[in-house]
């Protein structure tokens, strides 16, 4: 359970480059927005 749950960590990590972290920050807020 505990490999598995680092694991997806690392793959977020891969997905979310450090210079693209404002850009999903973006998307959330949108999505937020979008919601509510």
């Amino acid at each position: 359970m505990l490999n598995t749950h680092s694991s997806n960590f690392k793959i977020v990590g891969y997905l979310i480059p450090a210079g693209k972290i404002p850009y999903y920050f973006g998307l959330l807020r949108r999505f937020y927005i979008f919601v509510g």
